[in-house]
């Protein structure tokens, strides 16, 4: 793993990207922004490094680079596998069936047909298939950006904290083992990955979404998805058309606005209290009223972030302890509200950077399931 480390540091050495690149025994999960023909050229050059020949990769639209810095480090491909390394993620048969977008959108409009009954998989001609389950195998705020009709929302807020072992995913304590399951996330690894913990609980009748639920936007739109598509990156959300450099609309969310219940808008904001830090969704209106507060109560806490910004990206918060950026809840007025006002605005700020013509792969996600180890 060190020396494969090593040379994809060589690499990228003198490359304008940046993003996070995870190396591991099972694979690597990256997701980078850069012009398109150097971060493309990168990905077609791991497919030339031992064992990652069967990489798959998308690239997407973005006004600018979509993070502060490159990091490229061994660590584990999802959070999961720090816990269970040997879960046995690059043997095919262990893990649940890839499905094509095509094939998620036939069992997604049976899922969600009220009118279908569920058959008990009994013999004969009275013998009717199960109807599918769909399960979102990503984080709770992931779930209130946007999400596939049908799914409920997970009860996690971080994807290590999906139940292994004997404890099974939330809704599924009473379902039959043979029951189809439908599985997703937005790239596609994660939920590959937790595949082989549910296989190990006896599931036996499950698919993924092929490329996570990018490709499928990509390649069958909106049809069956609800709101926008939450990401990790300075975006942190974008339309389902998957392109942010076009300015076309906003970023409607599922869930409502946390102040006043009506239609939130994504991306989500983070309570200016720092003893609360909330990760909130608000309606257009609501967003500025408690100065980037998630609740009145909390603009009189003591400790309040005036953000700082540096080319879209706000400080680590060790940067607001060093300075004189945590405020007092007296010392916030008019300029935290006009702070907190940009915060709303971020995708126009970053788009400054980049110009409409420029091509970035942000969410590109680099991914490969191999059967021989790094």
């Amino acid at each position: 793993q060190k020396l494969e480390l090593e040379h994809h540091q060589r690499y990228l050495e003198d490359k304008d990207i940046k993003g996070r690149i995870f190396l591991s025994d099972q694979g690597v999960n990256a997701q980078i922004s850069g012009p398109e023909t150097v971060a493309v050229k990168y990905a077609e050059w791991i497919k030339t490094r031992p064992a990652f020949g069967k990489l798959n990769y998308s690239t997407f639209p973005c006004p600018g680079h979509a993070f502060p810095k490159l990091v490229v480090r061994n660590k584990a491909l999802v959070s999961l596998l720090r816990e269970m390394p040997d879960l046995p993620v690059t043997d095919p048969s262990q893990r649940a069936e890839k499905i094509s977008p095509q094939r998620w959108k036939e069992l997604l409009a049976r899922a969600n047909d009220d009118s279908e009954e569920e058959g008990d998989g009994g013999e004969g001609a009275a013998k009717k298939t199960k109807k599918p389950l769909v399960i979102d195998v990503r984080n709770d705020y992931e779930w209130d950006t946007g999400h596939f009709a049908g799914a409920d929302r997970p009860v996690e807020y971080n994807f290590i904290e999906t139940p292994t072992g004997r404890e099974v995913y939330n809704g599924l304590e009473d379902v039959d083992k043979d029951t189809p399951i439908m599985m997703y996330c937005t790239g596609g690894i994660r939920c590959d990955i937790y595949s082989t913990v549910m296989k190990k609980q006896g599931f036996k009748n499950m698919y993924t979404l092929e490329g996570g639920i990018q490709n499928y936007l990509r390649q069958e739109g909106d049809e069956g998805w609800k709101g926008s598509l939450y990401v990790f990156d300075s975006r942190m959300a974008v339309p389902p058309h998957l392109d942010s450099t076009r300015e076309d609309g906003d970023l409607p969310a599922v869930s409502p606005c946390a102040i006043c219940g009506g239609q939130a808008q994504a991306p989500h904001l983070n309570c200016a209290n720092v003893d609360c830090n909330k990760l909130f969704l608000a309606c257009d209106k609501c967003r500025p009223k408690y100065y980037g507060c998630c609740c009145e109560a909390c603009t009189r806490a003591p400790r309040l972030l005036r953000p700082i910004k540096k080319e879209g990206y706000y400080a680590k918060l060790h940067t607001y302890n060093d300075n004189t950026d945590v405020v007092s809840s007296s010392g916030g007025g008019d300029n935290k509200n006009k702070e907190t006002h940009s915060n709303s605005s971020k995708q126009k700020h970053i788009k400054k950077s980049g110009g409409k013509n420029s091509k970035y792969l942000p969410m590109g996600k680099v991914s490969a399931s191999v059967s021989s180890k790094v």
